[in-house]
């Protein structure tokens, strides 16, 4: 007979912290299970809960095949790793956490770490070849990698030389002159017609002086110079063979200086006759009067010209020196800008000399325009005297004149053997009439060997242009030309005169709101000395 009975089958369940508190034992055979962890125990009947070992699959703990291939267990659920530990297998070939330590650090990002300063020779292997971008580039304050060269030019402060660079560059150096001195031993060689040149000192410019050899040499010259100085005055001779001495000079040469500034003349020794020029300044122009309409504005005077003279002298007649004294160029008559005023007179031409032995005097300079009758242009210079010893040639200043009132001014004087004269300015009659001005006068006609009118002087200013004004002196020692009048604009300057001792020229005279137009300077003088 069987018996079918039906049962509902019930195990102990509670939580596993109820469980450890009450730590009850089991049946044997009975079941607990943990509610929370849904771990489960068998009890024997005699072993306390805490004793007894959790069951799973019949065996605890857990090994290797008890876990399925595919079961993807959390890293969360293993134990706990310090931070920066790595999991090694220890001596008893369990895995354990340990730290890692000596030069290779890891940190908890994986990132590794080789220490500073640890690597030695020993650890790179010889055929390592790194490459030298690897390498720190050396400096003069860095240790480091270096590219050798070998340029013997270079610059650069990184590159360095290879033996062969500074075998060429000591041969260079060896074979160059010492640029801060030092003794040549050999010859000195200047190819190709190239200059030796000696320099100024460095405070005063670069100007030299030189020697340079001729394009085309039939045999080679080789000059010995003298052991000592030689006495004033003596030359370098030759003998022919290329042995220089020293000499007293034979004579038949002359020495020649020109003057254009104030200065000191020493006489050379040995020589015998002196011809001496002196010329003085040429005077300013004057300038143009400025007025009303319909009343009478005359154009600056004409300056005179400088004086010109000469004079053949023993040179015992001179003494060891002399003092040289040059006109300087005189200033014409400054532009009248204020209404009915009359024009302003130009300064007189100094005077030059060679010591007291010859004086070329001063000349007078043109006066302004004003309202009375106009006087001429500034007188050219005469000349008298004979060429003998002791005497010479003489010219005077011509005269200095007042501007035209009315007509084109008369022309500067030609001179024969001086400066030429200088035109007046032209004026404004009371009929509001204007002029042009007038042409310079010719210095030193008989020295250009020409007859009058050949040689261009300054040229008159045209009447009404805007600033008519007269020409400089074109040539040696010419006048200027004269200022033109004007009533619609500002009247003409009277131009400059040329060197030596040209006479500035009257400048033109002008309506009221208009300038009047300024004299022209005269120009300065020389003294020139031959010797022999």
């Amino acid at each position: 007979m069987s018996i079918n009975l039906s049962a509902l089958m019930k195990q102990r369940y509670d939580t596993a912290a109820n469980w450890t508190g009450q730590n009850p034992t089991l049946l044997a055979g009975e079941i607990g299970i943990e509610s929370d962890t849904k771990k489960w125990k068998v009890g024997t009947g005699s072993t306390a809960w805490t004793s007894l070992a959790y069951a799973i699959g019949g065996t605890y703990p857990i090994v290797n095949a008890d876990i399925a291939a595919g079961a993807a267990i959390a890293y969360s659920k293993l134990a706990t790793l310090t931070n920066g530990n790595i999991v090694l297998g220890s001596a008893a070939n369990v895995a354990t956490s340990t730290a890692v330590t000596g030069d290779v650090t890891i940190s908890n990002t994986g990132v590794t770490a080789i220490a500073a300063g640890v690597i030695i020779d020993a650890d790179i292997n010889a055929a390592a070849a790194i490459a030298g971008s690897k390498i720190v580039a050396a400096t003069t304050a860095v240790v480091g990698a270096v590219q050798l060269s070998n340029s013997t030019s270079t610059t650069s402060s990184v590159l360095a030389a290879t033996p062969t660079a500074v075998k060429s560059a000591y041969d260079l150096a060896d074979a160059a002159l010492p640029k801060a001195g030092g003794t040549l031993t050999g010859n000195v060689i200047l190819d190709n017609q190239v200059d030796a040149r000696f320099r100024e000192a460095t405070a005063n410019g670069t100007n030299y002086v030189g020697f340079q050899a001729p394009a085309s040499i039939a045999a080679d010259v080789l000059w010995t110079l003298p052991a000592t100085d030689g006495t004033a005055a003596q030359v370098l001779r030759t003998d022919g063979s290329g042995t220089l001495s020293w000499a007293s000079d034979a004579g038949g040469s002359a020495t020649y200086q020109e003057f254009t500034s104030s200065g000191t003349w020493t006489k050379p020794a040995g020589v015998t006759m002196v011809y001496i020029e002196v010329v003085s300044a040429g005077a300013g122009g004057g300038s143009g009067r400025r007025g009303a309409a319909l009343t009478a504005r005359g154009g600056g005077g004409g300056g005179a010209s400088g004086t010109f003279i000469s004079r053949f002298l023993p040179a015992s007649a001179c003494g060891s020196t002399e003092t040289v004294t040059v006109a300087a160029s005189a200033t014409g008559g400054a532009a009248i800008t204020a209404n009915d005023t009359n024009g302003n007179p130009g300064s007189a031409g100094g005077s030059s000399s060679f010591g007291s032995l010859l004086i070329a005097p001063g000349s007078n300079p043109g006066l302004g325009g004003g309202t009375g009758a106009g006087g001429g242009n500034g007188g050219g210079a005469t000349y008298y005297g004979a060429l003998q010893i002791g005497t010479g040639i003489y010219s005077s200043a011509g005269s200095n004149g007042i501007g035209s009132l009315g007509g084109t001014p008369t022309a500067g004087l030609r001179s024969g053997f001086g400066p030429g004269g200088g035109p007046g300015g032209a004026g404004i009659t009371t009929a509001d009439v204007v002029t042009n001005g007038a042409a310079g006068g010719q210095g030193f006609a008989m020295q250009k060997n020409s007859a009058v009118g050949t040689l261009t002087t300054g040229g008159g200013g045209t009447a009404g242009t805007s600033g008519g004004a007269g020409g400089a002196g074109t040539t040696y020692g010419d006048s200027g030309g004269s200022g033109a009048s004007s009533i619609t604009t500002a009247a003409g300057a009277g131009g400059a005169g040329a060197f030596p001792g040209g006479a500035g020229a009257g400048g033109g005279g002008s309506l009221n709101g208009f300038a009047s137009g300024a004299g022209g300077a005269g120009a300065a003088g020389y003294v020139r000395v031959w010797s022999w």
